[in-house]
């Protein structure tokens, strides 16, 4: 499961990538994006509470990146 949870936030990071490399956010919706990243804490916390670290780290850093586009999406708009 620790792979996984170092796996996990490598898939998000060719989306953020794209959206600040090409300062584009055209078509991403910031809706989807922040509830993802409210998604993430909720799965964070509960990964805290059941003392399950490949739960909260994973969850942790792909909530980072989940906000990360938001604010790219609040940047090139």
């Amino acid at each position: 499961m620790y792979l996984v949870a170092a796996i996990t936030p490598l898939v998000l990071l060719p989306q953020v990538l794209q959206v600040f490399m090409s300062k584009d956010a055209g078509g991403l919706s910031i809706e989807t994006w922040f509830l993802l990243g409210c998604i993430n804490v909720l799965w964070m916390t509960y990964g805290f509470v059941h003392r399950e670290p490949p739960v909260y780290i994973a969850n942790f850093l792909v909530g980072i990146l989940n906000f990360a586009i938001v604010y790219g999406i609040f940047l090139y708009r």
